[in-house]
């Protein structure tokens, strides 16, 4: 899986922000969802995402899973959480594939932020497939993806909508979203190549205020060094989701969010199905 992001270089995290994390929103939407699993069941989060970590941990689950393959962005991620919860987990700290196929049926739930883009595309059904398998009878995969089926922001849009914004931290997590993840480039690229967006919006910016949140957004939120992995390919995995897993509920990102038509929170069950 070459080109994916070094978790373990990320210093500013803290600094980015909904909906690129959970929000109080997804976190609310999550709750009510989890409110029906015992809370002696082990439950899983893929990364060490802090806000589903404090949710588990203030709704009392007791076997708590964290798995991460970087152990020092976990451990960076651990500060912002009471000892109490901290007590309550369990960090595995390897890949989620391999992890989760050494755990078949055994979490009552399965909570993701974002994370199938850190997968190569051809690498994103396989995951799917292995966090269908280790979901117990009738588990939950709780699961925000950036999912790509809507509309992509020009470069032109961009340009006038930055040129008179304020040039802070609130800017510089919007742009991230809707010019480095969801703007046309990541369908010219095939993937998000952050090195490679920000240099070709340096060439087509031409308003002074939307090129110095881009360098505020290149220093604070997404480092030039990141990859991910959505673009034109999402809608391939887009299918496998469909043949694995049931929907039960979802929360689509509302107008005002930057991710509007491209990311969902979904609620699902595996379908039981094996794509092979």
């Amino acid at each position: 899986m070459s080109g994916e992001t070094n978790w373990d270089r990320w210093q500013t995290w803290e600094l980015v922000s909904p909906p690129s994390r959970p929000s109080a929103r997804h976190l609310a939407f999550c709750k009510r969802h989890l409110l029906s699993i015992d809370r002696d069941r082990p439950v899983a989060v893929l990364g060490s995402t802090i806000e589903y970590r404090i949710l588990l941990g203030r709704l009392g689950f007791k076997s708590v899973y964290v798995i991460d393959k970087s152990a020092d962005f976990k451990g960076r991620s651990d500060q912002f959480l009471p000892k109490e919860f901290l007590h309550r987990e369990q960090f595995v700290h390897a890949n989620w594939i391999d992890a989760l196929d050494r755990q078949r049926s055994q979490f009552a739930c399965i909570l993701s932020d974002l994370t199938i883009g850190n997968l190569e595309f051809q690498v994103q059904p396989d995951y799917l497939e292995i966090i269908s398998t280790a979901l117990s009878p009738g588990g939950l995969f709780v699961d925000k993806w950036l999912h790509m089926g809507g509309k992509r922001y020009t470069i032109d849009s961009i340009d006038r909508r930055y040129a008179i914004s304020s040039v802070d931290v609130a800017s510089a997590n919007d742009f991230n979203c809707r010019a480095v993840f969801t703007s046309e480039l990541v369908d010219n690229l095939g993937r998000v190549d952050a090195r490679a967006i920000y240099a070709a919006l340096s060439d087509c910016l031409k308003s002074h205020g939307a090129r110095m949140i881009m360098t505020l957004c290149a220093e604070i939120v997404t480092p030039p060094a990141g990859i991910w992995y959505y673009g034109p390919a999402s809608r391939t995995t887009a299918i496998a989701y469909a043949k694995l897993f049931r929907s039960e509920a979802k929360a689509v990102e509302p107008k005002g969010s930057p991710y509007y038509s491209n990311a969902s929170m979904v609620v699902s069950k595996p379908a039981r199905r094996s794509m092979k």
